[in-house]
C-alpha cells in the first residue's frame, strides 16, 4: 500500500479551480477520473491513521495527511454537496458506481475527520449523507440472469452502513440501519 501511494503521490497535480486541491485524472466526472482519486484519498487516509512504522523515505505520516486532504478538496467538492463542477461540467453525484466512490471518501474523512478544516467535514457529511439517502424507500434490484445486481448492492450498501455508523444521531439514522439490512437481503 506503501508502495502504491508513494508513486500515485507522484503523479498528482493541482486542480485549475483551486490550487490547494490535488487529484490524479483529468479531473471529470466519471468513474475513470473519481474512482482513482476515492481510492487513492482512502489509501492515504489508511496510511496516516494506521501505518506505525516502515515508512519510505520520501513518504511520512505527514505526507499521507496532506494529499490526503489536497485531493479531498478535489473530490468534496465536486460532488453534489459541493458546490464546484468537475472539469466537464458535471458533478460527480448519483451515479451507478458513485455510492461506492463516496464510501471510500467518506472513509477517508473518518479517518482524518480531526485534521479537516469544518468545510471539509460538512461537505463530506452531506456527501455521505446525500449518497445513503438514495436508497432510502427503494428496494435494491435483483436478477437471476446476467447481471444478478449483487454486487451493486454491495457498494450501494458499505456508504449507508457508513452514514449509519458515522451520524448516529441524524435524524435518517434508523432509516439508514434498516436500508443498510434490506440491500444485503
Amino acid at each position: 500500500m506503501l508502495q502504491q501511494s508513494r508513486y500515485l503521490i507522484t503523479t498528482l497535480h493541482p486542480w485549475e479551480q483551486d490550487s490547494r486541491a490535488l487529484l490524479l485524472t483529468k479531473g471529470g466526472s466519471g468513474e475513470h477520473d473519481i474512482r482513482p482519486n476515492a481510492h487513492t484519498v482512502y489509501s492515504l487516509a489508511v496510511g496516516y491513521r494506521y501505518v506505525k512504522d516502515g515508512y519510505l523515505p520520501d513518504l511520512s505520516p505527514e505526507i499521507c495527511r496532506d494529499k490526503a486532504i489536497a485531493i479531498l478538496r478535489f473530490v468534496l467538492s465536486t460532488h453534489g454537496a459541493g458546490d464546484k463542477l468537475c472539469n466537464d461540467n458535471k458533478k460527480w453525484h448519483n451515479q451507478w458506481q458513485s455510492a461506492l466512490w463516496a464510501s471510500s471518501v467518506g472513509k477517508a474523512c473518518w479517518l482524518l475527520w480531526d485534521e479537516l478544516e469544518p468545510e471539509l467535514q460538512w461537505l463530506a457529511a452531506r456527501m455521505i449523507c446525500d449518497e445513503a439517502d438514495r436508497f432510502v424507500d427503494k428496494i435494491p434490484p435483483a436478477r437471476i440472469d446476467s447481471d444478478t445486481k449483487a454486487e451493486e448492492n454491495a457498494w450501494n450498501s458499505t456508504i449507508i452502513s457508513l452514514a449509519y455508523a458515522m451520524f448516529p444521531r441524524h435524524p435518517n439514522n434508523e432509516v439508514w440501519r434498516e436500508t443498510a439490512i434490506r440491500s444485503l437481503q
